[in-house]
């Protein structure tokens, strides 16, 4: 899906304090042993205060560094990092750490010696920090994706290195750490595991109406890779250890033109039964599907735009290649959500669906269009992002974007959220 990138909307949590020599992650790793996860939040900060760590939540409870938003390099095992996130309890003691030392669309193609060398180099480091001589290995196929991991057990944790290249193309390089027995073989830990009978139970309601699901934050980046965060979220809401690098590779996403979402539903269809998740279309919209389509629409924005005084779209012009996110760019925001807002079936059916949905405990994969939004830091374009809840008295719905905190709940009036979709997807687990 095509989107233009955006600014990272982050808060820096890092202390100022007198800047200690560097320690790298599997240096702190290895002195905490198996007390890893009785770690702090506080330590953990203190420990590492002359990095740029930022919240990746609003509830503090996920802490993320990116090594494109620090001018200090961040390693592990000699290794630079390029992003890591680290998930807290409550309590907030360290529950997880997910590491990507290399994925492409981040870093680019690596070549295939520099790639192989790294997981060589990382299987040694595990190897010495988790004491753990005889990992369990497992792969497992997806689409054109070949995926390999190494499982070491260590007292008080487990950890994980996922990595996977296609002949000459490499693709990423992970490493997670998590509780004893928290990841499996690579086959059953990539399957959804919840039924969908205790959904319902994870539907929170909120002071003045909100009905909402707080769904995993997964934050993209950099990388035009909305669809693939979006799907990565599914799929941690369910259980599942896909990865938005995982969607990625097998939708074959650009990262900076982002993901051809009718290709990445087909194919994330046809690998369902692995995946263990069942898709359905609810919604599409056709209206610029075709060029008579969109000279149809756009010969009816500009009557009313013409009444309206605002941008007109020259109609000769739709013919041969068209950018569909320029012609929309052009035009006036405000008429184009009235005439938006007439197709059918219309805001109430629109809010109908979500209020359904969301009442069972199922977010919806929401496409849509983008018009610049200056206090947003966004420009035109196309979009995805999940619906996660409604106001039924407001007359709202509630989403979330996959850009850090600040975007887990947002609202929106239905009959400008309704102008704005393209289509909707519920992506659900498979009994």
């Amino acid at each position: 899906m095509k989107r233009v990138l955006l600014p990272l909307l982050l808060c820096v949590v890092c202390f100022a304090a007198k800047k200690e020599p560097a320690m790298a992650l599997d240096e702190f790793i290895q002195q905490r042993g198996g007390r890893l996860f009785d770690t702090q939040q506080k330590q953990l900060l203190l420990t590492f205060q002359s990095r740029k760590l930022y919240w990746n939540t609003e509830d503090k409870r996920q802490i993320r560094y990116d090594a494109k938003q620090s001018d200090e390099p961040f390693t592990f095992g000699g290794l630079q990092i390029t992003e890591a996130v680290f998930q807290f309890s409550e309590k907030f003691k360290l529950s997880s750490i997910q590491i990507s030392i290399y994925n492409r669309g981040d870093c680019g193609e690596w070549p295939v010696d520099q790639f192989e060398n790294a997981v060589q180099t990382l299987q040694g480091c595990l190897g010495r920090i988790s004491k753990d001589r005889a990992p369990e290995t497992s792969s497992r196929r997806i689409q054109n994706a070949k995926i390999s991991q190494m499982l070491w057990h260590s007292s008080g944790y487990d950890v994980a290195l996922r990595w996977s290249r296609n002949k000459d193309v490499t693709e990423y390089i992970n490493i997670q750490f998590a509780g004893r027995k928290e990841i499996g073989a690579l086959g059953d830990d990539m399957k959804t595991d919840v039924s969908k009978d205790r959904l319902p139970h994870r539907v929170e309601k909120a002071h003045g109406g909100d009905r909402w699901i707080p769904v995993p934050m997964v934050n993209q980046g950099q990388k035009g890779y909305c669809m693939d965060a979006v799907m990565e979220r599914f799929m941690r809401y369910y259980n599942s250890s896909v990865d938005q690098h995982i969607i990625a590779q097998i939708a074959q996403s650009d990262p900076t033109y982002g993901t051809d979402m009718g290709a990445a539903i087909e194919v994330l269809k046809k690998n369902s039964a692995k995946l263990k998740i069942k898709i359905r279309e609810v919604y599409q919209d056709d209206a610029f599907r075709d060029v008579p389509k969109l000279r149809k629409f756009v010969h009816n924005y500009n009557l009313r735009a013409k009444k309206a005084n605002a941008n007109v779209v020259d109609e000769e012009s739709l013919k041969g290649n068209i950018e569909l996110a320029a012609v929309i760019g052009a035009m006036d925001p405000a008429v184009f959500t009235q005439v938006r807002q007439k197709r059918r079936p219309g805001p109430e059916s629109f809010f109908g669906t979500v209020k359904e949905s969301i009442d069972k405990g199922i977010p919806l994969l929401w496409s849509v269009v983008l018009f610049p939004d200056e206090q947003a830091k966004q420009q035109n374009g196309f979009h995805a992002r999940i619906i996660n809840g409604y106001n039924e008295r407001k007359g709202e719905i509630i989403f979330t974007d996959s850009w850090g905190p600040g975007h887990e709940k947002k609202s929106m009036k239905t009959e400008e959220a309704w102008a704005t979709t393209m289509a909707i997807y519920s992506v659900t687990p498979r009994q």
